[in-house]
């Protein structure tokens, strides 16, 4: 049966249709490859056989770094395999490879890439299927972020956060962080000692609670002048009531003590 006018001029509008998408897509294709090239990000589109379609210079600049490599042009890796340009990739990354093109969206926050040249990179990737209009997977898109920089200072400020506090600890002498209302925030071992007080007691106290009344107001005018930014440290000779434990008598002893206090900003 032949298609009746109403039919061919349907078929003949939406063959029109699918040519003026074509044209314009073809229009668009150099902006498209230059928008991939240049966008701000590492990003490369791959063939079901990982060879590269699409590729951001950020991409192929950070790949140079990682495998310690020439900065390869966009052109002079399309077509080509990503093993053939990156041949010394970990093992690993070939299973993952296979997963994404199986339709697998993987992602890793750090990985630590260990370079050629004995160097290391930390990287930060997401690599997920692409399809065709009909379903298909057609290959991969991979995101990758070069993050050793963010990884290095935070493992520097742990480490040093871990030295700070195993000097805090093991100090033979009493330290404390204050809050400028008096709040104990934090006190060691050694100060627990000296003031006769468990851990967990003092910390729910404030300096004005085991200061001697007679020292007090002098010992608040001083944090109000570190308050006030007046001045960032002071020193005085304080009488502190001593605590009760198995050996103080409650309300017993008095013992006097050098106290020194320094502002520091918030960490």
């Amino acid at each position: 049966m032949g298609l009746s006018s109403a039919d061919a001029y349907v078929d003949a509008a939406a063959k029109e249709k699918c040519t003026r998408m074509e044209s314009l897509l073809a229009a668009h294709a150099p902006q498209q490859t230059l928008f991939t090239e240049q966008v701000p990000a590492a990003i490369a589109m791959f063939d079901g056989e990982m060879r590269y379609l699409a590729v951001s210079r950020r991409y192929l600049s950070d790949l140079a770094l990682l495998f310690s490599t020439a900065v390869f042009a966009p052109a002079e890796v399309i077509g080509r395999s990503f093993y053939e340009i990156s041949p010394d990739m970990p093992q690993r990354w070939y299973a993952i490879h296979a997963r994404a093109l199986a339709g697998e969206e993987l992602a890793q926050e750090e990985e630590l890439v260990l370079r050629p040249d004995g160097g290391a990179v930390w990287v930060r990737w997401s690599m997920k299927p692409w399809r065709t209009r009909d379903g298909r997977i057609g290959g991969a898109l991979l995101f990758s972020e070069l993050i050793t920089e963010q990884v290095e200072a935070r493992h520097a400020l742990a480490e040093s956060e871990a030295r700070f506090r195993a000097t805090f600890e093991n100090a033979a002498v009493g330290i404390a962080h204050v809050a400028l209302d008096g709040r104990w925030l934090r006190v060691n071992e050694a100060l627990c000692r000296i003031l006769g007080y468990p851990v967990d007691e003092l910390i729910k106290k404030s300096f004005q609670d085991v200061t001697h009344p007679d020292d007090l107001a002098a010992e608040v005018a001083q944090v109000e002048l570190m308050h006030q930014g007046k001045i960032d440290s002071y020193g005085v000779d304080n009488r502190f009531e001593l605590g009760t434990d198995t050996f103080i008598v409650q309300n017993g002893k008095i013992v006097t003590q050098t106290f020194a206090a320094k502002i520091s900003p918030k960490r």
